[in-house]
């Protein structure tokens, strides 16, 4: 009889997972609360076009101390152009500037598009405004 019950009981405990109820609505709050911090870290600026090379998508993200860069350059000419590098001030609201850049070293094809990336360590991405300067 003791051994019965003992089965009936471990078999009651496996099935029902021993008494803890999983709280699916909490979970959902949580995830939907963790994009939403990573989005807050996240700033997009308006695109630019100098000399025919258009740069889009400019962003940027704060993690763990280093910000990433990221853009698309794209030739909107109908020549190949070589592209050096891409110079990136950003300035905050108080007006303090910070200067980065994009390292290209190779010629983009006429309406051909990349994307490129750079990293700074440090939060820039309160910056408020974003100027390039392009070497040829």
């Amino acid at each position: 009889m003791k051994k019965i019950i003992l089965v009936a009981l471990l078999m009651t405990l496996l099935v029902t997972g021993c008494g803890k109820k999983e709280d699916k609505g909490n979970t959902d709050k949580k995830d939907e609360n963790a994009v939403n911090e990573k989005d807050q870290n996240v700033k997009s600026f308006e695109d630019q076009t100098i000399e025919g090379i258009l740069i889009s998508d400019f962003n940027l993200n704060f993690v763990d101390n280093i910000t990433d860069i990221y853009a698309k350059v794209k030739n909107t000419t109908e020549e190949d152009k070589r592209v050096e590098q891409i110079n990136i001030v950003l300035t905050d609201k108080d007006g303090k500037e910070v200067n980065t850049m994009f390292y290209l070293g190779r010629t983009i094809k006429a309406g051909e598009e990349i994307q490129v990336q750079s990293s700074i360590t440090g939060n820039v991405a309160t910056s408020t405004k974003v100027n390039y300067e392009i070497q040829f």
